[in-house]
């Protein structure tokens, strides 16, 4: 309107948003913590009263009142006088999760009275901003992406995987024992971090946690892909000490048990130093860091010491074949060496501590190679 935002119209249409955010909103704002040129020092400020406190003739100029509202008037006035702000204080913390019912409330009164405003002649367009509104709605457009993120995290690991290894069963059976991972480590985070009586447990062993409200809501997307990455990394380096032993005549079962000891020590050590790097963003008191440090730490020690020793072996042995000339699921479509030793006789191999299989007699001693039977 070329009138801008000092007509009489602007008035009322600022005063009835504000009247219905009073009237619906009573658990987050407060008369006191609202202010606009329509609604000043918890009162009503008519079109004729808010002139008056601006009209250097007015008898009303000179007051105290008067002069707070021009300074406040001052503030929330564009420079072309189009546009106006209306003050909102809330009762609720503005970072805090139970603020988002108060966000999605006074937007959809904005929208409605912007399409429908007390006076049809004279057009209103309304908008809420702030500092939750803005991350509100980085929020809600990171989200919205998260299920792509996923999708083509998954599909680029199956395409990886499958190609380097040859087998779409490994490259499947990865991303299960990954997002394993990943479940238990955003489900500790819930136990840790989310207000509960867990949470007050937790207490006892860091003052930290009282302060926090919830788990930030950022702090999942940051540490999506290191921690898919980390355990990405764990996994191929024992799996292909898996392939280099099944190559070599082995049973699944055996295969795994082989690469877990042989590669014990350097994704242990590994392991360890990435878990204490990341623990050290446990020592801040800043929330945020700290869940983010939480994550990346629980993550790498249950890769490390949990997936890797125990679900990887466990899942690999089950998706292996109990007959010595069929490969099994592990390495689906690819087809490995017929199995060089019956169980029977792999059992005295390993237990010898053989790399190789062998057969061993009674004594403890290699007989010869082992020679796999015909398919």
């Amino acid at each position: 309107d070329p009138a801008g935002v000092l007509p009489r119209q602007y008035f009322q249409a600022e005063n009835a948003i504000i009247q219905q955010i009073l009237a619906s909103e009573t658990k987050d704002v407060a008369p006191s913590s609202i202010a606009g040129l329509s609604f000043f020092h918890e009162k009503n400020v008519s079109f004729e009263t808010g002139m008056q406190y601006l009209d250097p003739a007015s008898a009303l100029f000179s007051s105290g009142v008067a002069g707070s509202y021009r300074i406040k008037a001052a503030a929330m006035i564009s420079p072309d006088r189009s546009t106006s702000m209306v003050g909102i204080e809330t009762i609720t913390p503005p970072n805090s999760e139970s603020i988002v019912g108060f966000v999605l409330s006074v937007r959809d009164k904005l929208i409605a009275m912007s399409a429908k405003p007390p006076d049809p002649a004279f057009p209103v367009k309304m908008h809420l901003f702030g500092a939750y509104t803005t991350t509100y709605d980085v929020q809600m457009s990171l989200y919205a992406i998260v299920p792509i993120e996923i999708g083509v995290t998954v599909a680029i690991v199956l395409i990886i995987i499958g190609a380097s290894f040859g087998s779409l069963g490994l490259a499947l059976r990865l991303v299960y024992t990954v997002f394993t991972s990943l479940a238990w480590t955003y489900g500790l985070m819930v136990l840790v971090y989310q207000p509960g009586e867990a949470q007050r447990g937790f207490e006892k062993l860091t003052p930290t946690l009282s302060y926090s409200t919830g788990i930030y809501w950022i702090v999942p997307i940051m540490s999506f892909s290191i921690l898919v990455g980390l355990a990405l990394d764990y996994d191929i380096f024992l799996m292909s000490r898996v392939i280099e032993f099944r190559r070599m005549g082995w049973s699944d079962r055996a295969s795994v048990c082989l690469a877990v000891e042989k590669t014990a020590g350097i994704i242990t050590a590994a392991g360890l130093i990435m878990s204490i790097s990341f623990a050290g963003l446990l020592i801040p008191k800043t929330v945020v860091l700290n869940q983010y440090g939480f994550a990346l730490f629980i993550g790498v020690a249950l890769d490390t010491f949990v997936i890797r020793t125990v679900l990887v072996p466990a899942v690999v042995t089950a998706l292996g074949s109990t007959s010595r000339n069929a490969s099994g699921l592990n390495w689906w479509p690819t087809r490995m060496p017929v199995v060089a030793l019956s169980p029977e006789d792999e059992e005295r191999a390993l237990m010898a501590g053989l790399w190789a299989p062998a057969l061993i007699d009674d004594l403890g001693a290699v007989i010869s190679p082992a020679v796999p039977p015909t398919a």
